[in-house]
């Protein structure tokens, strides 16, 4: 557990940290733009977001058409930057997890070779506890998207299935 700490989750969280202070320096940046050119709807805009922003640090999944196009932009960038960060803490999980199963699946094999099957059967399901704990919540590949079924060709007359009580 310390090492999944120290070796996944810490640097997930200083990264996550930045990305925000990140997110709020830009946000100020665009309050005083818009302040300076005298541009109302922008100074609003921007500072809605910071508002929403602070109370949920974390942006939409998905903008309103509405949103103000700047505000859009920078939260493409930090859609972009987490999809990155997500990625790469599943790296880190995974390569970490390998290592550590990797020892595991070693002691169960020596544990069963000296017919000790009870504690083999712990090491197993400390193997299984573990890898559900370090990979939940790390974000699986997206299934490819779906394509519609082609239709199928018309079969020949001779292909099709005669209904039962009919000879063909």
């Amino acid at each position: 557990q310390a090492a999944y700490q120290r070796d996944v989750t810490d640097p997930y969280k200083a990264e996550l940290e930045k990305l925000k202070l990140q997110y709020l320096t830009s946000i100020d940046t665009g309050i005083m733009k818009a302040s300076d050119a005298g541009d109302l709807n922008g100074a609003v805009a921007w500072r809605n977001e910071q508002k929403r922003f602070v109370e949920t640090n974390d942006v939409p999944a998905q903008d309103e058409t509405s949103d103000f196009l700047p505000v859009k932009q920078l939260r493409a960038g930090w859609r972009v930057q987490i999809g990155r960060m997500e990625k790469d803490r599943a790296t880190r999980a995974k390569a970490l997890l390998a290592r550590y199963d990797q020892a595991l699946a070693q002691a169960q094999t020596q544990l069963t070779q000296a017919k000790r099957l009870d504690d083999a059967l712990l090491v197993k399901a400390k193997r299984d506890e573990i890898a559900t704990t370090w990979l939940a919540g790390i974000a699986a590949p997206a299934p490819p998207p779906s394509v519609a079924p082609e239709k199928p060709l018309p079969q020949p007359a001779a292909q099709r299935a005669a209904p039962p009580n009919e000879v063909v």
